[in-house]
């Protein structure tokens, strides 16, 4: 028990230069009230179905759901300077703005935490993580694909509260605490919800949005 609550306070010192904060108000970008009203609509979603099972209980339905609900497009536009081809099924969940991922003892970003707001939407990519709970026992979760809503941003962006749907075979919605110094390889990708406009988007197959409701 000792031994992994080092561990973990290791790992909280390596990520920590990497997940820096703070901002001035006035430095924020324009458009982030509008951002801010959708992102809410988003989280308002995430508690109005907590204990709930939205669709078949799947975390990409829930997620979509929540898009949906808040007025969000389903699909973000896809990046031209990739290189690679793009494919319908790819997790792209609106504006792409910032990645977390860990290849052996190593973090690596790109964007910066302190951008990551309620509403953001994030999806696990061949995940595992490990570590310590409140009453001091430890856990793993891995996911090869899982997808969550930020509904709150705490300790400076490195622990965020998360709703998801699926996870650990619970087919309804919970709330949780992610902590991104747990990461112990794969990756975070988080984007920002895009509002609907009168241009036709692309759906994900496994995006097709619902609201209905199970036991």
């Amino acid at each position: 028990m000792k031994r992994c609550r080092v561990a973990i306070l290791v790992l909280a010192g390596t990520l920590a230069p990497l997940l820096t904060c703070g901002r001035a108000l006035a430095d924020e970008p324009a458009g982030l009230e509008a951002h801010t009203g959708l992102g809410d609509r988003v989280v308002d979603y995430c508690k109005q179905h907590k204990g709930k099972r939205v669709g078949n209980g799947s975390c990409t339905i829930f997620a979509a759901a929540a898009l949906q609900a808040a007025g969000a497009q389903l699909r973000g536009p896809d990046d031209p300077s990739s290189g690679e081809p793009v494919r319908a099924s790819d997790f792209n969940w609106g504006e792409l703005f910032f990645v977390l991922e860990r290849v052996g003892t190593e973090f690596k970003t790109k964007g910066e935490i302190k951008d990551v707001r309620p509403g953001d939407i994030i999806q696990f990519t061949n995940t595992t993580l490990t570590g310590s709970l409140d009453d001091y026992s430890t856990y793993t979760m891995s996911a090869r694909h899982h997808t969550a809503i930020v509904a709150d941003v705490q300790e400076n962006g490195t622990v965020l509260k998360i709703y998801h749907q699926g996870a650990n075979g619970r087919k309804k919605v919970s709330a949780t605490n992610l902590r991104l110094v747990d990461l112990q390889k794969g990756r975070f990708t988080i984007f920002h919800p895009i509002a609907n406009s009168t241009a036709k988007t692309q759906d994900h197959p496994l995006q097709k949005p619902t609201t209905s409701e199970g036991p």
